[in-house]
């Protein structure tokens, strides 16, 4: 990884391919991450903490200036980290009921499928419930079983479009 310069302004590209732009903050080549700030609106910046072995490249950035970072903290400074992180902390237990267990990679993106359009789907077990229809493994239109016709078709339909999606992915990656 390029040695970074406190203050430089850099779009960070990761091995995951996720791309992160804005002003490097702190720098820890001991402890192997960069953690780099990004104004949002007036007064408000994210902070972005990035491990070292994830980056893949690092770029110039010029429009990434941001304003300087403010060490006043307000008065209630840990109630406002506090409700944060318990806000975050929520928000993480509430998507782990989108994430099925022992389920396939292809279980797992169907379900994403899905929940994009009924975001009532639930897990039970390895099957997704999703208005009154059970959707077994391996996650196939044929894979549907439930006694409401017309929502059994809408599901049917779903999963088709999705298998369709992936396959046209497959055929434009070759």
């Amino acid at each position: 990884m390029k040695q970074l310069k406190y203050l430089e302004s850099v779009s960070i590209r990761t091995t995951d391919g996720e791309v992160f732009k804005g002003q490097v903050c702190c720098f820890f080549p001991d402890c192997d991450f960069v953690v780099l700030k990004e104004d949002t609106k007036t007064g408000y910046s994210n902070f972005k903490v990035i491990r070292s072995d994830s980056v893949r490249d690092v770029e110039p950035f010029p429009e990434g200036r941001c304003s300087r970072i403010d060490v006043n903290l307000p008065e209630n400074y840990i109630e406002i980290a506090t409700k944060r992180e318990e806000i975050a902390i929520n928000n993480a237990i509430s998507n782990l009921k989108h994430w099925g267990e022992n389920v396939t990679p292809m279980g797992q993106a169907t379900f994403d499928f899905i929940h994009k359009t009924h975001p009532n789907c639930s897990w039970n077990n390895e099957n997704i419930e999703v208005m009154g229809i059970t959707v077994s493994p391996p996650y196939l239109p044929e894979n549907c079983a439930g006694t409401d016709k017309r929502a059994l078709e809408r599901i049917k339909c779903v999963i088709e479009r999705f298998r369709e999606r992936v396959s046209s992915d497959r055929q434009e990656a070759k």
